[in-house]
């Protein structure tokens, strides 16, 4: 609940991505939509008895909270439970509405047998696209995008020596023993392949993971790779890679660029020779290794990045963090698999565990090279970490 000084100081502040003005004889349709949109975005206050201009006109309605607590259960689906409250400011009755981000996304608002999604843009809301709402049930859990059939792929777009490798090292299955049906069968139980209308077509994580060629079918499939001499993502650039091989093997080559752009030293004490590094190597193929497993491929426009500054190394991956996690969540070791198959391949592959200590780990390590603890944050739709550097002589 915000006190009535903060609340003054964000009207003088006017609209923006977080809050929304209306008077008490908006539509409830209206309402609705302004609601369901910061719910499906990152929350914010609706202030009701305010103008587009600013000017405090105030309510006077007794049972408005009725009528808003109404709207979030008859009309916004599945049901908000908002916090509403009252304040008087310049002697007018103004009423606050504070929507929380919501973990049950996505939210729709019923109106005339129709379902609409509306999200946060900017100080209006918007009918989300076909690409924001697959993000959206994507993160509710509902949808695993990773498993779409990608139409133009085919069993020839699959790199035949990678398959054969991973399931006879890591299933003890020999594919070179099946039968073309066999096979087929055997990509379509593992999510490699699926049916697509009367033909099978390789999905998304099958390119990801054993595509010939996976930049073919999709742009954002892999990761860039820069160092930049300088804190500044405009100061010069000293190196940068992109790539755009399958996921096992740009996790290596982006480590390899990692340990051939920082500094490693080393000191002797008591006859015995400690290793002195920027950043500890294990917390960074974590982090890379996360960034690939949960980023989200419904952004298809944009790739997972590295970037070593003179002073940070930054670790950018498209996506917000799915509805019921939070920052605090993650560091105790909570974690939610946006792309379950993904994610098992590379458990297979013995890359990640199951046991949701990535983060806690990450934050250890960084903490015994006697580093600041990362920072985790969102930005947009990325998230970001921050680890800064080590000084070494």
């Amino acid at each position: 609940m915000y006190r009535k000084d903060e609340i003054i100081e964000i009207i003088r502040n006017g609209e923006n991505s977080f809050v929304e003005f209306k008077l008490e004889d908006a539509h409830n349709i209206r309402l609705a939509r302004e609601i369901a949109s910061f719910a499906n975005v990152s929350g914010g206050l609706l202030i009701i008895g305010v103008d587009d201009d600013k000017n405090i006109v105030g309510i006077s309605e007794n049972k408005l909270e009725e009528r808003i607590m109404n709207i979030c259960y008859n009309i916004i689906e599945p049901p908000l439970i908002p916090l509403y409250y009252e304040l008087t400011v310049n002697d007018k009755t103004i009423a606050v509405v504070e929507i929380e981000k919501g973990i049950n996304k996505p939210y729709c608002v019923k109106n005339e047998g129709r379902k609409e999604y509306y999200i946060r843009f900017g100080s209006t809301n918007r009918e989300a696209t076909r690409e924001q709402l697959l993000r959206l049930f994507q993160t509710s859990g509902m949808l695993h995008y990773e498993i779409n059939p990608v139409p133009a792929a085919s069993f020839g777009d699959l790199d035949y020596d990678k398959l054969k490798d991973y399931f006879y090292n890591y299933r003890k299955i020999n594919i070179s023993d099946l039968e073309q049906f066999e096979l087929l069968n055997l990509l379509k139980n593992t999510d490699i392949m699926v049916e697509y209308g009367e033909q099978s077509a390789a999905t998304l994580a099958g390119l990801l993971l054993f595509g010939k060629n996976p930049k073919k079918f999709y742009q954002g499939c892999g990761i860039k790779a820069i160092k930049i001499n300088g804190n500044k993502f405009t100061d010069p650039v000293i190196d940068h890679k992109f790539f755009e091989r399958n996921i096992f093997e740009n996790i290596e080559d982006t480590m390899i660029f990692f340990k051939n752009n920082t500094r490693h030293g080393f000191e002797v004490t008591d006859l015995q020779r400690t290793d002195i590094v920027e950043y500890p190597a294990r917390a960074i193929r974590e982090l890379i290794v996360n960034a690939v497993a949960h980023r989200d491929y419904t952004i298809s426009g944009s790739q997972i990045s590295m970037i070593i500054y003179e002073d940070r190394i930054e670790i950018k991956s498209p996506g917000k963090i799915p509805n019921t996690l939070t920052i605090d969540k993650m560091k105790q070791g909570l974690s939610y698999h946006r792309n379950p198959v993904i994610l098992q391949f590379l458990y297979d592959a013995r890359y990640v565990e199951r046991l949701g200590r990535g983060i806690p780990m990450v934050i250890e390590e960084v903490r015994k090279n006697n580093q600041p603890e990362p920072i985790f944050k969102e930005d947009g739709d990325e998230f970001i970490v921050t680890i800064y550097k080590k000084a070494v002589v």
